[in-house]
């Protein structure tokens, strides 16, 4: 299977695509990697998506569906084609925060 150079971030509003954007895996990996070093007592959701980068092709941000539920996640679809739900609670901001800036204009 061929490994991925981009992954693309989507934000999905009202069942359609708002914004997407490619963002170059190393520089996810090593942004994610630099988050789990960091935050040493609270780096659950960077090391397990430091684990699955590799394998991601696409994050998708359904926002209504976050916004009505107790616990957000995101859709990885891998590079196989399956579909995985990542649960990623609300007090990750910093998280958060970085995938609504990839999904900005």
């Amino acid at each position: 299977m061929k490994k991925n150079e981009f992954i693309t971030i989507s934000k999905v509003v009202k069942g359609k695509v708002t914004k997407s954007n490619e963002i170059e895996l190393a520089t996810f990996y090593k942004l994610m990697l630099d988050i789990k070093e960091s935050f040493i007592n609270n780096n659950t959701i960077s090391s397990q998506l430091v684990e699955m980068i590799p394998d991601i092709k696409e994050i998708t941000i359904d926002v209504d569906r976050n916004t009505d539920c107790d616990l957000p996640f995101v859709v990885l679809t891998m590079l196989d084609g399956e579909k995985k739900v990542f649960v990623i609670p609300r007090w990750h901001r910093i998280i958060w925060g970085l995938l609504d800036e990839f999904t900005r204009n």
